[in-house]
């Protein structure tokens, strides 16, 4: 009877074994046979990574062959995250090392979704001696890579910054742009400026990197590599020792007029080849370091930036046009043969319309004033009398426009200016429009 037990047992229990042998080896045949391809992409993302060769942006020089932007190679910080325990901790120590908020770069790993096995930039321009900190913990430090990427160097320091403007890391409305062009998460990407402008054509295209890796992400071999391709160089009109001088003459013009007690608070300077039109100096101050932006602004250092006055490019901005405008009206009068250069007039210092009287900058006025004397002196009363009672706004506003105002932006710039239209409807009443003969007179600032 104890014997029947036993061997009833036994083959209860053999039958269960078999079971779950069955059970297994069905399990490894679905695994082998039929999940092939998804176990060996697993295994291969767990084991070999396709690094990222970062591409240089293209360089930028003056007209005669000087660097005014180039590119350095600079150390760079990543976590890459491996879905471990202990990444709260790793986290945490990196974060000491770098001088991180670890809730930053929490953030950062989030922005990213989490994706397992992709590189988060944490840090850009990290010193050697961090870098020899994280090396000396590395086993201890599961995921941390670190890497050397080429960053913009700006030669000159702040010469030139309004003009060339900065690159930092894609923002999430511009990653959302331009996603089919490549960009990913933590790439660099020109802000303003003609790094804006030209980003596309200054973008190089990055290369990679294959390497077989431990568990704990550490490069163990190469496995293959495609080397990266730079960017197009951009030449510019810019002459960069004229630029220097003009900066440094606006610069040393505001100090002055702030010393005289005038509120100064910035200023703005443009040299043009007559000739041909181009741009060899443009200057704007107060101005800043492109440099600052690399590695991302605090935000103290953001608030100061704009207590500054710095940001604003001062030569973009909307200014009347002054007694510049009195050439628009002298080549007018020329052209059309409504005015002949020797004829001259009477100048009191002041011109009448009506019931309101114009003051000309210089009391008791300039005597006797031909165009070319108009032009030389600035006589304001030479060129009212010109606009109003010779011209009209009709003629004035016809050679504006041949003359390039109005007709929009001639900048690579991406800014957004409105272009300047002269005609008898610009000025627009509750009913109906209409132009007052007094307003020629406001054509001439």
């Amino acid at each position: 009877m104890e014997r029947k037990i036993i061997e009833k047992k036994t083959r209860v229990l053999l039958f269960i074994v078999s079971f779950i042998f069955v059970v297994l080896i069905s399990r490894l045949a679905y695994m082998q046979l039929l999940e092939t391809e998804r176990f060996e992409t697993l295994a291969k993302q767990n084991h070999m990574r396709l690094n990222p060769i970062i591409a240089p942006r293209g360089e930028i020089y003056d007209r005669k062959g000087v660097k005014i932007v180039g590119n350095k190679p600079v150390y760079t910080v990543s976590l890459v995250y491996l879905g471990l325990k202990d990444t709260d901790r790793v986290v945490n120590r990196v974060a000491g090392i770098l001088g991180m908020d670890p809730k930053e770069i929490m953030k950062k790993l989030e922005e990213q979704q989490l994706r397992m096995f992709q590189p988060v930039r944490l840090a850009t321009d990290v010193p050697l001696e961090t870098i020899t900190v994280l090396e000396e913990q590395r086993l201890e430090l599961s995921g941390v890579v670190i890497d050397v990427e080429p960053v913009r160097n700006y030669h000159f320091g702040s010469m030139l910054s309004h003009v060339l403007g900065y690159v930092q890391e894609i923002k999430q409305e511009q990653l959302k742009r331009n996603q089919d062009k490549g960009y990913r998460l933590g790439d660099m990407y020109g802000q303003e400026g003609l790094e804006n402008a030209f980003e596309p054509y200054l973008r190089g295209q990055d290369g990679a990197r294959q390497v077989e890796v431990d568990a704990q992400a550490r490069p163990v071999r190469d496995l293959g590599i495609k080397e990266p391709v730079p960017g197009n160089n951009l030449v510019l009109t810019i002459d960069a020792e004229l630029q220097k001088t003009a900066e440094a003459s606006l610069e040393r013009q505001v100090l002055y007029m702030r010393k005289l007690g005038y509120e100064s608070k910035g200023g703005a300077t443009v040299m043009i080849d007559v000739r041909t039109g181009a741009i060899r100096a443009m200057a704007s101050y107060p101005t800043y370091e492109p440099s600052i932006w690399i590695n991302g602004l605090s935000q103290k250092q953001w608030e100061d930036l704009q207590k500054s006055g710095a940001l604003p490019n001062r030569v973009l901005q909307l200014y009347p046009p002054a007694s510049t405008f009195k050439m628009v009206l002298a080549v007018a009068g020329v052209d059309t043969g409504k005015v002949d250069p020797s004829w001259a007039l009477s100048d009191p210092g002041y011109y009448i319309f009506g019931n309101r009287t114009f003051n000309d900058w210089k009391p008791g006025g300039h005597g006797r004033v031909d165009m070319r004397k108009a032009l030389s002196e600035s006589c304001d009363t030479y060129f009212w009398y010109i606009g109003h009672r010779v011209l009209g706004v009709d003629i004035i506003g016809k050679y504006a426009a041949c003359l390039g105002l109005g007709n929009g932006r001639v900048l690579k710039f991406p800014v957004n200016l409105p272009a300047m239209s002269l005609r008898r409807n610009t000025n627009i009443s509750v009913t109906k429009p209409i132009w007052m003969p007094s307003m020629n007179l406001n054509l001439k600032p």
